[in-house]
C-alpha cells in the first residue's frame, strides 16, 4: 500500500470512528449497527468492513478512543496511591462521556494502544510498590473490573431513572423501595435513607478507597 493510500485509509477510518462515537450517544450500543453507521456518513455498510472487519473491531476501536483521555498526564513515576486514584477516576469519567461507554469497553478485551496503556500504567505502579507479577496483575484487573461494574450500574440507573440527583428520580426510587418495605426487609429498611441518598461520586470514591486500603494491606503482607 502506497503512503497516500495509507493516509487516506487512516483519514477515512478516523471519520468513521468519530461518527460511530456520535451515533453511540444518539442511539446507544444496541442500535449501533454497521448499516446505521454507514447511513450516518453516507457510505454503504459493506464499505465499512474495509476499515473495520467486524462490528467487534469497530467496538474495539471505540473502546480505545474512549479510554485515551484517561491516560493524559499521569506521570510514570507516580506513587501507587496517586495512580490508583487518578486512573480510577479518569477511567470512570472517560466512560461516562459516552452513552453505554462501559458497555462498549466491557468484554471487548481490546488489544489497542489506549487499553494497553491503561493496564500498563497500573501494573507498573503495583510492581514498583513491591507486588510480584501475579499480585500486580490481579490487582490491576480487579480495579478495572470495579470501575467498569460501577459505571455499568451508574449508566443503567441513568437510563431507567434519569439524573440521580433530580427530584423526580429520587421520588421514583423512594416509591419503589417503600412499596417493597412492606414485604419485610429489615436491614434495607434500617439503611433506607443511606440507600436513597444516591451520590455516585461519593459511592465511587468510597469503593476506590476501599480497594486502595486493600492493596496497601496486601503490600504489608508481601
Amino acid at each position: 500500500m502506497d503512503v497516500k493510500k495509507e493516509m487516506d485509509l487512516r483519514f477515512d477510518r478516523e471519520i468513521a470512528l468519530k461518527a460511530a462515537l456520535r451515533l453511540l450517544n444518539e442511539v446507544g450500543i444496541d442500535k449501533l449497527t454497521m448499516r446505521a453507521l454507514g447511513n450516518a456518513i453516507n457510505v454503504q455498510a459493506p464499505s465499512l468492513y474495509y476499515y473495520f472487519p467486524s462490528k467487534q473491531a469497530l467496538l474495539d476501536a471505540m473502546a480505545d478512543a474512549i479510554v485515551q483521555p484517561a491516560m493524559d498526564v499521569i506521570a510514570a513515576d507516580s506513587e501507587l496511591n496517586t495512580v490508583v486514584l487518578e486512573v480510577g477516576r479518569r477511567f470512570r469519567n472517560a466512560l461516562l462521556q459516552y452513552r453505554d461507554g462501559a458497555k462498549v469497553f466491557a468484554g471487548s478485551y481490546a488489544v489497542t494502544p489506549g487499553v494497553l496503556k491503561l493496564s500498563d500504567t497500573l501494573l507498573a505502579a503495583f510492581l514498583k510498590s513491591g507486588f510480584d507479577e501475579t499480585a500486580a496483575t490481579h490487582s490491576t484487573f480487579n480495579l478495572l473490573y470495579y470501575v467498569l461494574g460501577f459505571v455499568l450500574e451508574e449508566q443503567a440507573f441513568a437510563q431507567r431513572y434519569g439524573d440521580a440527583v433530580s427530584e423526580n428520580s429520587q421520588m421514583q426510587v423512594r416509591r419503589e423501595f417503600r412499596d417493597l418495605m412492606a414485604k419485610g426487609y429489615p436491614a434495607i429498611d434500617r439503611s433506607l435513607e443511606a440507600i436513597l441518598n444516591i451520590d455516585f461520586d461519593k459511592r465511587f470514591d468510597f469503593g476506590l478507597a476501599t480497594h486502595l486500603n486493600g492493596f496497601k494491606a496486601m503490600l504489608n503482607e508481601v
